[in-house]
This record gives structure tokens, C-alpha cells and sequence, in this order.
């Protein structure tokens, strides 16, 4: 076996060891820190945060200890419209709403700055909704 074969395999072992958490089971649920917001019977909505965007979810009220909740039953049943915007669209939709305003220049923004409260308004709005429509089949 040749030097660089036998640092690979080091490394490969090197790297199971520090992997395997002491302590943690393999079967042991990632948990979610999660607030309840509302429960209605056998069910609870919690949010929680994940990267900084809060999230909802319908869980069963004894899947919530002391706070947290296991991350799989959070998957199981969002809570919600799922606002997903698709951003090609909206930029070229603004794009084009201000080009038929007749909004080419940074001069014509100036003059015409009532319309852009409009035009975004309009834009948006329509995003929002089809946003609404995507998501509709989740629970609301």
C-alpha cells in the first residue's frame, strides 16, 4: 500500500471518530426550540426560527417539552401559505410596470415618485397573491 493510500484511510478513520457524537444516540430527534402560539384540543401551532425566517407548524401537543419540539414533526405539517416569491418574475414584472410608465431615467423617477408607490404596490400585490394561490393547499 503506497504513503498516500495510507494517510487517506488515516484520515477516513480520523474522520468516523470525530463524527460519532459522545453521548448522542443515532435514533436521539434533532430538537427545534419552538414557541407555542395556540392549542386547540390535541393539536398546538408553534413557530420557530430557522436562518432568521420564522415558520408555523401543526404538531400534537405532546410532541412539545419544555420548549422544544422534534424537527421531523415541524416537516410533518407546515402551517400556513408558504410565501415563496419567485424573483425573476417580480423584477422583470417591475421592470416592465415602469418602463410603461414612462420611467427611464433617474430624472423621470424623481418627477414621477408618486407612481412608484403605485407600481410597487401593484407588483408586490400581485406576488403576494400569487404567492397565495401557490400555497393554498397547505393548512391555513
Amino acid at each position: 500500500m503506497s504513503k498516500g493510500q495510507d494517510s487517506k484511510d488515516e484520515s477516513a478513520q480520523q474522520s468516523g471518530e470525530e463524527s460519532a457524537q459522545p453521548g448522542k444516540s443515532q435514533d436521539t430527534p434533532d430538537l427545534v426550540d419552538v414557541k407555542v402560539i395556540s392549542t386547540h384540543g390535541a393539536s398546538a401551532i408553534v413557530e420557530y426560527e430557522t436562518d432568521g425566517m420564522p415558520y408555523r407548524s401543526s404538531v400534537d401537543v405532546n410532541d412539545v417539552v419544555d420548549g422544544q419540539c422534534p424537527q421531523e414533526r415541524l416537516r410533518d405539517a407546515p402551517y400556513g401559505i408558504d410565501w415563496e416569491f419567485d424573483l425573476p418574475d417580480l423584477k422583470r414584472e417591475t421592470e416592465l410596470a415602469l418602463k410603461k410608465a414612462q420611467i427611464w431615467t433617474y430624472r423621470d423617477l424623481q418627477e414621477k415618485d408618486r407612481q412608484i408607490i403605485r407600481i410597487a404596490t401593484n407588483v408586490l400585490g400581485r406576488a403576494i397573491w400569487e404567492a397565495a394561490k401557490r400555497g393554498s393547499n397547505r393548512r391555513l
